[in-house]
């Protein structure tokens, strides 16, 4: 059961009934038929539904590629996404660092309209609704956006201490931002959107790493692999997994929530990816690649399915 899924049937108010069906012909569990467990029935006291959920082995997820999309561009200038994300309405947000562009683009991967920078943006994050945050780390800045039907405004600029690369909402209020402060020195902080800088942290980083901290700045995890190179985007599913994108090493990283790997979902040789999304269901992702035009879209499946 997914947590998004049980957040959504669960509250305070509510007396919910679990109920385990175990499948009849499961033996142990080396030999899972269909790679089903068994089947979990929820059941709220209003009666509205029994919702009924396969457990599935992690190990054999999978990644299926749906489609891949060329976007046609406003200009014949090579692009670089370095970062997609999906907006409310499952839009896309798309930073082209190259041409110093950010672009919105609709369900059938048609541009709606883009927001011009002075300098090269890197990463997005919607804040709300309505409001996004873009980063511009040579400049040292942070550009807050208004979002409204076919069209991007400015509305102000952060400053920032340091060249700020990545970036996520904490709240419709506050930021966390991360980048490096120093040779193989780096820091993430949260600061508001009036430019406070609420807590910093800084630890020792490694080319081909991934940090994972909690926001009291107490180290959850660091994952390394020989097999992974050139680190870019990060993303998590409706159930927490964590996905970690080598762009150098052309393929990605299925993660536990404790940062265990799960196992590498693709291995494809030609493009290098770059920037990873997931859609508001948590099933569904995005792939950018480097200077490419081009968005592959894949789901999660399960082996044999």
């Amino acid at each position: 059961m997914s947590k998004r899924l049980s957040e959504a049937m669960y509250s305070k108010n509510d007396i919910l009934t679990l109920n385990l069906e175990v499948h009849t012909r499961l033996k142990s569990v080396i030999n899972i038929p269909n790679g089903e467990i068994g089947m979990l029935k929820m059941k709220r006291n209003d009666e509205i539904a029994i919702v009924p959920d396969g457990f599935k082995p992690l190990k054999d997820c999978m990644a299926e590629l749906l489609n891949v999309t060329d976007i046609k561009l406003f200009n014949d200038k090579i692009p670089w996404y370095t970062k997609v994300t999906f907006t409310s309405n499952n839009q896309l947000l798309m930073v082209d660092n190259n041409n110093k562009i950010l672009y919105l683009v609709n369900l059938s991967y048609n541009i709606v309209c883009c927001h011009t920078f002075s300098g090269s943006p890197w990463d997005v994050c919607m804040v709300c609704e309505e409001v996004v945050a873009v980063t511009l780390p040579h400049v040292k800045s942070i550009h807050i956006l208004f979002l409204k039907d076919k069209s991007i405004t400015y509305i102000k600029n952060i400053q920032t201490k340091y060249k700020c690369y990545g970036i996520a909402a904490y709240s419709h209020e506050e930021l966390i931002v991360s980048g490096q402060c120093g040779e193989d020195k780096y820091y993430w902080s949260i600061i508001t959107l009036d430019g406070k800088e609420k807590s910093y942290h800084e630890f020792d980083g490694a080319d081909h790493s991934l940090h994972c901290f909690g926001l009291d700045g107490a180290k959850h995890f660091t994952f390394t692999h020989h097999n992974l190179k050139g680190p870019q985007s990060v993303s998590v599913d409706r159930d927490d997994n964590v996905y970690l994108v080598g762009c150098a090493s052309r393929n990605i990283f299925q993660l536990s929530p404790d940062g265990f790997l799960i196992h590498i979902l693709l291995n494809r040789k030609g493009k290098n990816p770059m920037a990873m999304c997931f859609d508001q269901n948590g099933d569904k992702f995005v792939l950018s690649h480097v200077n490419d035009t081009s968005l592959s879209t894949f789901r999660l499946a399960y082996k044999g399915v």
